[in-house]
């Protein structure tokens, strides 16, 4: 049997949120069981903690993305839009940490140094116009291109 392109993409896409969903696991894991068994924090462990996890997302969305010959590009932009947005740290707080978002400042998030402080509410916010943006691109931009002529 051979698999379609929209069946390839249906692929594509729960692959990158299963290994999303499993990395943002790992990422409760670190950051919060095991700060009862005296984890402590520092930014010379975190920022590395971090930069491994971005380029494990990184790697799968090109992965998943080059599933699809003819999306490829289209579904990568999309995975961009959701790994840069910070879409995987609402599923850390909605999956894993029972939906108990913060309350206060995300001071972490590199938002909150560009604009002085970063909510919940703000993240929700971009993450949404973004998923938004990087759906729309991934489904209209494929039919556009298929009606232009090259000569």
């Amino acid at each position: 049997m051979k698999l379609g392109r929209s069946h390839l993409v249906v692929i594509s896409v729960v692959c990158f949120l299963v290994f999303t969903v499993f990395a943002s696991g790992r990422d409760y894991l670190i950051h919060h069981e095991l700060y009862s068994f005296g984890l402590q924090a520092d930014m010379s462990w975190i920022g590395q903690d971090w930069l491994i996890y971005w380029f494990e997302l990184q790697l799968v969305a090109f992965v998943c993305a080059f599933l699809v010959k003819g999306y490829r590009v289209h579904l990568l932009v999309f995975y961009e839009f959701f790994i840069n947005s910070s879409c995987q740290d609402l599923l850390f707080f909605g999956l894993w940490n029972k939906m108990c978002f913060p309350v206060d400042s995300w001071d972490w998030m590199y938002w909150a140094y560009l604009f002085g402080s970063w909510s919940t509410e703000q993240q929700i916010f971009l993450s949404g116009i973004c998923l938004i943006v990087g759906a729309l691109i991934a489904v209209l931009l494929p039919k556009k291109i298929g009606r232009w002529k090259l000569p």
